[in-house]
């Protein structure tokens, strides 16, 4: 990342080049995630509503600890339009 001419001088406060950043970290992971939802109507006012989501995170390469996991989650809803 090149930082434009004169960019400092319009944005002292922003000087700092982050472009090297990304090698700070050796970290390696990886994320799986799905789901779906749905809706019933009962009438053209009064809703029902669920939803499920998946979501499997892997620690590839752990550094402290082994954060490698998984979580189902649920939601169920009731709505009314007016």
């Amino acid at each position: 990342m090149v930082i434009p001419p004169g960019f400092s001088t319009l944005n002292p406060v922003q000087s700092y080049d982050f472009s090297q950043a990304y090698g700070y970290s050796n970290l390696d992971t990886s994320r799986f995630e799905i789901g779906t939802d749905a809706t019933f109507r009962f009438t053209p006012r009064f809703y029902m509503t669920g939803a499920y989501r998946y979501l499997e995170y892997n620690d590839d390469e752990p550094v402290l600890v082994d954060s490698t996991g998984s979580i189902d989650l649920y939601s169920l809803g009731l709505g009314w339009k007016f």
